[in-house]
């Protein structure tokens, strides 16, 4: 089981996030672009969808994420965070010398 491709469908309504019935858009124009994802995801579903419930329009298949597998630990690896380590460690030091100083 891999990651599933999410229909198009459901990114438009998420983008458009929409919350109430479409009749409230202030055009018609609003309106037709609102009831368009909203039917066609109905159709492929077979069951009603509404702009309200966020989860009338996913379906389980969707949801679902393996976990990337874990990997022993790399030589690029504990020397980047070595770096990080160093780089974070020397600020610090850096910021307490300066505090230090500005109340001699």
């Amino acid at each position: 089981m891999g990651i599933r491709a999410i229909p198009d469908h459901v990114r438009q309504m998420k983008a458009l996030a929409w919350r109430g019935p479409e009749a409230l858009a202030s055009t018609v124009s609003a309106e037709e672009q609102l009831i368009a994802p909203r039917t066609a995801r109905a159709e492929e579903l077979g069951r009603p969808v509404g702009w309200d419930d966020p989860a009338s329009y996913r379906d389980d298949r969707e949801e679902t994420y393996e976990e990337a597998p874990s990997a022993p630990w790399t030589v690029g690896g504990v020397l980047a965070r070595g770096g990080c380590l160093v780089g974070a460690t020397a600020f610090l030091a850096i910021w307490v010398n300066g505090v230090v100083a500005l109340f001699r």
